[in-house]
């Protein structure tokens, strides 16, 4: 199996890399996206590197609003690397050799909307992956509040009852209100690897 995150921002690659499970770069590992980017990417049907222009932060964006926070894509050999590592990664999902992690950070009043969005794009994803006979898995942490509120709930609730397909949820609880604590740890990646 090849480990790939794919976002929506850098903490599934850090947790990848930190239990051994990253073992080659992918395209979204240092970036920060929306996950209704992923299906129109790996299939092709957007550009990854097209449309760059300097966002707010001075990073490079994308036109499909990709930010590669760590990386100058506007600089030529960079963006033949992030390139390469989209390559890798649609390769991989093509044949089966994939799992495709990804978080979605269930905090405040746009917890239920941020479920929707990633139950959409998981949706998306896999049609594609299954048009092209992959066989390609999908993994989603949930990132939640230590005591989830109503808003939190729903969205747990919405994407644990969805039709999207996922292989697995899991939730990693955390215990600022923010999502921010690096003690949300991604225990179930060690479940991920022995396929439980």
């Amino acid at each position: 199996m090849r480990f790939f995150s794919i976002g929506p921002n850098c903490n599934p690659a850090h947790q990848l890399k930190e239990y051994g499970y990253r073992h080659e770069a992918g395209p979204f590992d240092w970036t920060l996206l929306r996950p209704c980017v992923w299906a129109p990417l790996i299939s092709g049907a957007s550009g990854f590197l097209d449309g760059l222009a300097r966002g707010e932060r001075g990073h490079a964006v994308n036109s499909s609003g990709v930010e590669f926070t760590h990386h100058d894509a506007f600089v030529p050999e960079v963006a033949a690397t992030l390139q390469r590592r989209l390559d890798r990664l649609v390769a991989a999902a093509r044949d089966g050799s994939a799992v495709l992690v990804a978080q979605v950070n269930l905090f405040g009043e746009v917890a239920e909307r941020r479920a929707a969005e990633h139950v959409a794009a998981i949706a998306d994803l896999r049609k594609y992956l299954a048009s092209v006979g992959s066989t390609a898995r999908t993994e989603t942490a949930i990132r939640t509040p230590a005591h989830l509120d109503g808003e939190a709930q729903r969205a747990v609730a919405l994407l644990r009852g969805s039709a999207a397909g996922f292989d697995r949820v899991f939730r990693v609880t955390v215990e600022a209100s923010n999502g921010f604590d690096p003690r949300g740890r991604w225990d179930f990646l060690n479940l991920i690897a022995v396929g439980a």
